[in-house]
């Protein structure tokens, strides 16, 4: 294996353990509060709901990556 790769593993790796306890740490500061989990909308979301929806920002930044690979080792 390359050292990309290896490098490229150990970051994705990183990433999954730290959104592995950031979510349950949210999810039991939720759990604890005894309170109603639904909220309004701030303002900004409703103005630009695309820009702030996470899902929807990680899928383009998901697809620029993908592109941006694909065309490196197309054109190497």
């Amino acid at each position: 294996m390359s050292g990309w790769l290896i490098a490229l593993i150990v970051v994705c790796l990183v990433l999954i353990v730290w959104s592995l306890f950031s979510t349950s740490s949210i999810l039991k500061e939720k759990a604890s509060m005894n309170k109603e989990l639904d909220a309004d909308i701030p303002d900004e979301v409703k103005k630009r709901p695309y820009l702030f929806n996470p899902i929807l920002v990680v899928y383009v930044v998901f697809f620029v990556a993908l592109a941006a690979i694909t065309i490196f080792y197309v054109f190497r």
